[in-house]
């Protein structure tokens, strides 16, 4: 199908809003407000809507999970087509498409939960840290001596870091789940769940939350016996030995 050249520029309001009035997605404008329609302070909102639309219909046309994926293809395709045609505008443009999608990704993983979740937040950070990485690359550097790309490796690694301790927590917290599971299942069955070197190290930070009474909670689950009389650093180290057996068997299952 041959494909028309885009006008130069951004699309202006009125030239979205028709375009969502064809696509039954365009809202419903208050005649007192807008007497004449879209007004161009409206076109980020209706760029917001389209977005919306065009990528809701892409979920159904170019389901991944089809087989074959053609509709996938043909979607990257006519995607690539259209952004490879930008390039001649400079390559910092893709790079801040790039940025929104990932500030667009952080604000969704919160808004589509249908309860908190930490995984999620985690994972909205991550997309933000990833975003302020890019913004700092093409970030311009002040006439006053400030630099925005200061600023926004300063949020980079402020998302960043909460991504990592929420991970790193949970990490540790199902690592040591699995130390309490294991006790009761047979020795040496094939179901035992091993601990990867990785998670042990986030078994330590996350010991280090827990209070001296759920620790003992934690090592009466694991089978040891005279629990009650250890002080917390007892406990903690009982269950960090713990932790570094099961990762060791845990690398020799990887390896």
């Amino acid at each position: 199908m041959p494909r028309r050249q885009p006008a130069p520029g951004p699309a202006s309001a009125r030239t979205l809003h028709r375009a969502l009035e064809a696509l039954g997605a365009a809202p419903r404008a208050d005649p007192a407000l807008r007497p004449r329609g879209a007004r161009e302070e409206d076109a980020a909102l209706l760029l917001g809507i389209l977005l919306a639309k065009v990528e809701l219909d892409a979920a159904v046309r170019a389901d991944p999970g089809l087989e074959p994926p053609d509709g996938l293809a043909a979607l990257v395709s006519g995607y690539r087509a259209m952004t490879v045609d930008q390039r001649a505008e400079g390559e910092e443009l893709l790079w801040r498409l790039l940025s929104l999608r990932l500030i667009r990704t952080a604000s969704e993983s919160s808004t589509f939960a249908s309860h908190p979740d930490e995984l999620l937040d985690a994972a909205a950070n991550a997309a933000m840290a990833a975003a302020n990485l890019l913004n700092a690359k093409f970030a311009d550097h002040g006439t006053d001596g400030t630099s925005p790309s200061d600023q926004a490796l300063e949020s980079a690694v402020a998302f960043s870091s909460d991504a990592h301790t929420t991970a790193a927590h949970t990490l540790g917290r199902q690592a040591v789940a699995a130390l309490t599971e294991a006790e009761s299942l047979p020795p040496n069955t094939s179901t035992r769940r091993p601990i990867s070197p990785m998670a042990r190290q986030c078994v330590a930070a996350y010991l280090d939350t827990l209070t001296r009474e759920q620790l003992r909670h934690i090592a009466a689950r694991c089978g040891r016996r005279g629990y009650s009389t250890m002080n917390r650093e007892q406990l903690r180290t009982f269950l960090l030995d713990r932790a570094a057996a099961a990762a060791r068997t845990g690398a020799r299952k990887v390896t």
